[in-house]
C-alpha cells in the first residue's frame, strides 16, 4: 500500500468517524492563541449552564 493511499484510507477513517473537524480544531488551536481561548470560555460556558440547569431542576 503506497503513501497515497494509506492518507486516503485515514482521511476517509476520521471522515466516516467524525474526528476529522475535532483534528482540524486542534490543529487550528495549535496555531492561534484566541480560538483557543474562545473555545475554552465556550466550553466554561456550556458546562457552567448544563450545570446551572441540572441544579435549578432540583428545587
Amino acid at each position: 500500500m503506497n503513501q497515497k493511499n494509506k492518507e486516503e484510507v485515514v482521511n476517509y477513517t476520521l471522515g466516516i468517524t467524525g474526528f476529522a473537524t475535532l483534528i482540524a480544531l486542534l490543529k487550528s488551536m495549535a496555531q492561534s492563541k484566541t480560538l483557543t481561548a474562545m473555545v475554552l470560555v465556550g466550553v466554561i460556558a456550556v458546562v457552567t449552564f448544563f450545570y446551572f440547569l441540572l441544579n435549578s431542576g432540583s428545587v
